[in-house]
């Protein structure tokens, strides 16, 4: 089974899954639950479904403008859900980078966790923020 194929069946569990998630008297309850495409996957496997899982419920959330601007993910301006969930999907992508691979298949998650933007640039733009932000409360 190719990985482009296994990427569209983890997606299809993965958007069989949404109306059950908003269903739930709290959307972050089932964040943990397996796919049923990852049945028998590697632990690796399993992040990497859930992180589709939450980029598509992420999605569902609006993205501040300022995000765009700064190039920060959009959930690190918001609260409630959306930041849970894009906190979620950090965590399972940090996790992920921390797996250790035992397959081709998980050495290809990883790289595609290391290229995730949330990763690539999360970290170091809000860093940078949160000093421009300390600056100016220390001109003030």
């Amino acid at each position: 089974m190719t990985t482009t194929r296994r990427a569209l069946l983890g997606a299809t569990a993965a958007f069989a899954a949404v109306p059950a998630a908003f269903a739930a008297p709290s959307a972050l309850s089932s964040m943990t639950a397996p796919s049923a495409a990852a049945a028998g996957a590697s632990e690796i496997r399993h992040l990497w479904d859930e992180v589709i899982d939450l980029s598509i419920r992420l999605g569902g959330h609006p993205t501040p403008l300022v995000a765009q601007e700064t190039g920060l993910p959009g959930w690190m301006y918001v609260s409630g859900e959306a930041n849970e969930l894009g906190n979620a999907r950090y965590d399972r992508l940090v996790k992920i980078l921390h797996a250790t691979p035992r397959s081709n298949e998980d050495l290809a998650i990883i790289a595609r966790a290391a290229n995730h933007c949330d990763i690539q640039t999360g970290p170091r733009t809000y860093a940078a923020a949160r000093l421009a932000d300390a600056a100016m409360t220390m001109a003030a």
